[in-house]
């Protein structure tokens, strides 16, 4: 017992329970909050509506998209619409095609619906136009077939009820055509690899961060501030160049897919990422020293919940909303999306996350400014006595 109260009295012990204790807390708190927002803000999903046939289809596309649970948006051009699908802007497209009311009207023709789905989306938003894109369908079909072909079985004297059963029992007269861009791999690896290629990647600079972070404090006041500085701000680029190459390797490997062009902007892309990542964890590690996973859990942990692999930006909460501006992996995330499986935008999310970079590395330039060697050995000795 003795033995056990000893060990319990260890600093670095006492430190561990606490952490326990910290990320059940955070975890939970972080995640129920930030994914209450599935499905329930589904309906802040913006939708664009294009009327290709007029005054003759208004009627007809204004009844069936009032009833849909999303945010709608009417687009005059089919192009425009296309346009913002590929930017992520809207994520669904119900297009009206010329001829529509014309065809339906005429006996032995079908019309057809066309909807356009950006697959380089989180799964829940695919899946959810997907289904949409049908039971739309058959809505419409059978909305059609007991109020036309009933009416036209009751003008011939036939029993309304008895019109009403012959009318369902016919053939569906519209059909739907889902045309899908930025098509992604069938399986759920492919479907979540954006998100699995930014984790290993910001988990890994986390880990590096904190040890050299500490490392640094440790070894300026033997080789100098600033040249110990330098020197290990050299070792971070190497260090974050080189070593996202080997999760980039493993994902084309596993995927059995491999071009050349993909593999090396996706890997520049996690590099970028990784030194953004690590300067901005290095900051906590100057602060807080060991204690720096209390400050990383917790910004990690909000990042996965505003990253966009889960959900998009417009059904955030609030807060996870605003985070996603300034998230590493929220733009690490979405330019991985339109790298792998095609898109526009890549470009404007990295020079985003460029900028983040430039920001964190003023930032721990001020935090090893304001922390002298002096101040860091007064701490040490304090600590000791």
């Amino acid at each position: 017992m003795q033995v056990f109260k000893r060990i319990v009295k260890i600093p670095a012990v006492r430190n561990a329970i606490i952490m326990a204790a910290f990320y059940q807390i955070v975890f939970i708190a972080i995640f129920m909050y930030g994914y209450g927002a599935v499905p329930k803000n589904i309906d802040k999903l913006d939708v664009a509506i294009v009327n290709q046939d007029g005054e003759a289809g208004q009627a007809m596309m204004d009844s069936f998209t009032s009833q849909l649970p999303f945010n709608t948006v009417k687009e005059s051009s089919l192009e425009k619409a296309k346009e913002k699908l590929d930017k992520h802007e809207i994520y669904f497209i119900i297009t009206m095609p010329s001829g529509f009311m014309e065809s339906l009207q005429k006996q032995g023709e079908k019309s057809t619906l066309d909807f356009y789905i950006n697959e380089a989306n989180p799964p829940l938003v695919t899946e959810a136009m997907a289904q949409v894109a049908t039971e739309m369908t058959a809505s419409i079909n059978k909305e059609i077939g007991i109020n036309g072909t009933a009416g036209t079985l009751t003008s011939l004297h036939m029993p309304a009820d008895q019109a009403k059963e012959l009318a369902i029992a016919l053939p569906n007269k519209l059909e739907s055509t889902i045309h899908k861009t930025a098509i992604v791999p069938e399986g759920m690896n492919h479907q979540m690899a954006p998100f699995f290629l930014m984790m290993v990647s910001y988990i890994a600079a986390m880990v590096y961060s904190m040890t050299t972070g500490n490392v640094l404090l440790g070894v300026k006041q033997h080789f100098g501030k600033w040249k110990s500085f330098w020197s290990m701000q050299v070792l971070n680029v190497l260090v974050c160049f080189f070593t996202p190459i080997l999760g980039v390797i493993a994902y084309f490997a596993i995927s059995g897919g491999f071009d050349w062009d993909v593999f090396v902007k996706v890997w520049l892309s996690h590099s970028l990422e990784m030194i953004v990542a690590v300067e901005f964890m290095t900051i906590f590690a100057f602060l807080f020293r060991t204690q720096a996973m209390f400050v990383n859990l917790p910004f990690m942990f909000s990042q996965v919940v505003a990253c966009g692999a889960m959900m998009t930006t417009s059904m955030m909460p609030g807060i996870f909303k605003a985070l996603s501006h300034v998230s590493i992996m929220f733009h690490s995330t979405q330019a991985d999306y339109i790298l792998l499986f095609g898109g526009s935008g890549a470009a404007g999310h990295l020079l985003k996350l460029a900028l983040i970079g430039v920001v964190f590395f003023i930032l721990v330039l001020v935090v090893h400014q304001l922390l002298p060697v002096k101040k860091m050995e007064a701490k040490k000795e304090g600590r000791a006595a």
